[in-house]
């Protein structure tokens, strides 16, 4: 799978030829994706891109198609494919890349889908339509692949309607369920409250060299080391330069925003092994069985009462390993094994205006032995498990992930020695919107995302 520059076959006939014009971005995605698909429809709608998203058609209006063969097949310019394991062979979204792969060969576009990747596979996992396709990486930063795909956007000339943008995010707008009173929104980052403002670029004197424990931060730069604090077992002479990184480098090579934000990244996750997590070479950390009692944390957290229009707190507990067992073909079982995880991300400028530590929370899946699951199977399996899981589900899962890192504290300091405190806040930070979300009524109208497919026959062990 190629990873960048851009293909594409003969000219592009695709805004010039015969029949309506074609002037739409399809959005091809799995309902594993939504949020991503519905952030990345309106940034491009935004823009000034007319866009095709099925949660639009029927807002749209009479130029609008309705039916997506027909959008696909008269009026598309690219289908954007939001890929990660869970939909790659999912029937819908598959339907559509078939039927747009069929049409770039008519077309003699080679570049007709753009695939996007919303999280980290290798090229031996995508189907092979999309094997020599050249992807855009939304896994990392969504900000990142946005700005890429606007780029690539630019080079093939899309065409842009922007009245007809504006009228189809003045129709969402419109038709969402708003409640006008102010709301605190959860965030997934926790503030920095204290982070070191120096960093040193330390070097041994002579042939001396400096002991490091293994899981000491430092980011390697030759024969030098950038550190915020030195292990006190060391007894080399050293010559350490400071840095102020929240400053402006005397040298942009430096790149000192880089360098300390993978300190603050090995901080945390050193952290988190220290609480008794253990992580994956994919740099994720989840809980093994048996480290805490009945493999529950227990908290502060939320979850929503229909009967109080949102979503009410109350002390909770919530189970972050546990065992299922699914009916399968011929009278067969699965029986596994879920460990939540969580990703750690540091954000130097986050959404809350100050360094934060991101965190996010998924499912890792084995069997009962502890070996992991295939890919295949696990994404069949966490999407089973998780697919009433809403709102309130993953924001206590947060918070509870949150809570055993904290020890339960307001704050907790990661720093390694004395010389240095890195303190983290024990909650995730909340900010406040003007307007809110009917959150009742929004739960009534995402249940349509899940019609037609079919009930698990599911049993939790030992609930």
């Amino acid at each position: 799978m190629a990873t960048g520059g851009d293909r594409q076959g003969k000219a592009d006939p695709t805004a010039n030829d015969s029949g309506p014009k074609r002037d739409l971005l399809f959005v091809n995605y799995g309902v594993e994706n939504y949020a991503l698909a519905q952030w990345l429809t309106f940034k491009l709608l935004a823009a000034g891109y007319y866009v095709w998203w099925d949660q639009l058609r029927l807002l749209g209006g009479e130029s609008y198609p309705v039916e997506i063969d027909q959008a696909i097949k008269k009026r598309t310019f690219r289908m954007l494919s939001v890929l990660s394991r869970a939909t790659m062979n999912k029937e819908h979204p598959l339907k559509e890349r078939t039927s747009a792969a069929a049409l770039s060969k008519v077309l003699g576009v080679t570049d007709f889908i753009i695939p996007l990747r919303a999280e980290g596979f290798g090229a031996d996992e995508l189907n092979w339509k999309l094997s020599d396709a050249t992807w855009i990486d939304f896994s990392k930063n969504w900000a990142d692949g946005l700005r890429q795909l606007i780029n690539k956007l630019v080079k093939i000339a899309a065409p842009k309607e922007p009245a007809a943008a504006q009228n189809l995010i003045n129709a969402w707008y419109r038709s969402t369920p708003k409640s006008m009173n102010p709301e605190q929104i959860w965030t997934n980052v926790l503030e920095f409250m204290e982070v070191p403002e120096v960093v040193y670029r330390v070097q041994a004197i002579g042939v001396a060299t400096i002991e490091w424990p293994s899981d000491w931060p430092r980011v390697e730069d030759g024969m030098r080391h950038w550190v915020f604090e030195l292990p006190p077992t060391s007894s080399a002479d050293v010559v350490a330069t400071p840095y102020r990184w929240m400053d402006e480098a005397p040298d942009p090579t430096l790149r000192l925003g880089n360098k300390v934000s993978d300190l603050l990244r090995q901080y945390a996750e050193g952290h988190a092994r220290h609480r008794g997590l253990i992580q994956r070479d994919d740099r994720s950390l989840y809980f093994p069985k048996g480290l805490l009692d009945g493999d529950t944390v227990r908290f502060q957290g939320f979850k929503t009462s229909k009967e109080k229009g949102g979503v009410v707190p109350g002390a909770t507990r919530k189970q972050v390993v546990g065992e299922r067992s699914f009916g399968l073909s011929n009278n067969r079982r699965q029986h596994l094994r879920y460990h939540q995880v969580v990703h750690l991300g540091i954000d130097l400028r986050s959404l809350i205006g100050r360094p934060a530590l991101r965190v996010s929370t998924a499912l890792f899946l084995t069997d009962l032995g502890g070996a992991p699951l295939s890919n295949r199977t696990a994404h069949a399996m966490r999407r089973r498990i998780a697919r009433n899981w809403w709102n309130d589900e993953w924001l206590n899962r947060l918070l509870a992930a949150v809570t055993h890192l904290a020890d339960g504290k307001d704050s907790v300091n990661i720093a390694r020695g004395t010389s240095a405190r890195i303190v983290i806040a024990g909650r995730p930070a909340r900010v406040t919107a003007p307007f809110g979300i009917d959150e009742v009524r929004l739960v009534n109208e995402v249940d349509t995302l899940h019609e037609g497919e079919e009930e698990d026959d599911e049993t939790e062990v030992g609930a």
